[in-house]
Formats: C-alpha cells, sequence, structure tokens
C-alpha cells in the first residue's frame, strides 16, 4: 500500500509541476510585462519628451509614447509641426527608410534586448503619412 500510495503522490506533483510551467512562463512573459507598462505609463507631455535623458530603463519618451500615439493626431501633420511638438530628429544609421526617428528606449517586455524607437515616413509634400513604433 505504501508503494501505491508514493507513486499516486508521485503522479500528483508531477501533473501540478507540468500545470505549474505554463503559468509561471504565461506569467513573466505577458502578465508582469503589462503591469510594468501601465506602472510606468505618464500623459505626454512635449518640453519632457525633449530633455528625455537615457537615466534609467524606463527613460521619458518610453512613458510618454502610449499617450501621445493616443492623443496626437500625427498622420497629417507637417513635419514642422512634428519637430515643433516632438524636437529634432535622433541621429541613427537604423531606419533608412522613415523621415524621422526618436529613440524611445529599451524594448518593453520581459526580455529587453532591442530599443523602441517612434519612426515617420513623410510625403511628398512633407506630411506625415505613417507613425509607429518599431524595434532594432
Amino acid at each position: 500500500m505504501k508503494k501505491k500510495n508514493r507513486v499516486i503522490l508521485f503522479i500528483a506533483i508531477s501533473v501540478l509541476a507540468i500545470l505549474a510551467i505554463p503559468a509561471f512562463i504565461y506569467a513573466t512573459f505577458f502578465i508582469t510585462p503589462a503591469i510594468e507598462d501601465y506602472q510606468n505609463a505618464e500623459p505626454f507631455d512635449s518640453k519632457k519628451w525633449k530633455e528625455s535623458e537615457v537615466s534609467d530603463e524606463w527613460p521619458s519618451r518610453l512613458r510618454m509614447v502610449d499617450d501621445l500615439l493616443k492623443t496626437h493626431t500625427l498622420v497629417g501633420k507637417q513635419r514642422i509641426e512634428i519637430e515643433e511638438l516632438l524636437g529634432k530628429s535622433d541621429t541613427t544609421p537604423y531606419f533608412k527608410n522613415y523621415d524621422l526617428v526618436y529613440w524611445l528606449g529599451p524594448e518593453r517586455g520581459a526580455i529587453r534586448i532591442d530599443s523602441e524607437w517612434l519612426v515617420f515616413k513623410m510625403g511628398t509634400n512633407q506630411a506625415c503619412v505613417e507613425a509607429k513604433i518599431v524595434t532594432d
């Protein structure tokens, strides 16, 4: 009888472990980053955006970009209007297909290997035709 109880206990522990691993992975890669995004978000502030420094793992631009995209209609704005709002474009060898590029900070999520960038593509009349967040 003792051997049977040990087998049942072993099976029960194995099943619980198998169920716990996907839950841990899901929490680590999906829930925790979403909570961090929410906790670190802040309203867009043009002055603060322009003064943003690479000071921590959540730079101001990274904290504000979602609010910027939600509250400002950027597509259709003239290049000069975007530069008045965000400052001069950052210099980078990346994203040659875009006209304005702004570094936001380290990529959000569980594995923060790359950087996030806000990029703009301008049409022939220097009006924005595309604005999006990309990673390098």
